[in-house]
């Protein structure tokens, strides 16, 4: 498969507190108007051609960095650590419940 044009849809509460992306391109989408807590990502083109030079085994990671402003409703017990929901590509993939993390 080519993954040279992937994209990502992710659902986090906290994206309006996003304050450093590496590796991606981003877009915040507010299909809500004011909750933002959905966005695109897709690959920067020199990740791209590494991740298609890689073969099958190849892989691209990156980070997200959030800023925790208000600590009495950031919680990993309410989620808060990991995506809500992730589409690769319109795909949806699955995401264990917040509790079922170490």
């Amino acid at each position: 498969m080519n993954y040279s044009n992937w994209n990502l849809v992710v659902q986090h509460p906290n994206f309006d507190n996003l304050t450093q992306l590496f590796s991606f391109d981003y877009k915040s989408l507010n299909p809500y108007g004011s909750i933002n807590d959905t966005a695109m990502l897709w690959g920067v083109k020199f990740y791209n051609d590494f991740l298609n030079q890689a073969g099958p085994s190849g892989n691209v990671q990156s980070e997200l960095l959030f800023r925790k402003e208000d600590m009495s409703h950031f919680s990993f017990g309410k989620g808060w650590g990991f995506p809500h929901r992730i589409y690769f590509n319109g795909d949806n993939c699955v995401m264990p419940p917040p509790d079922a993390y170490p």
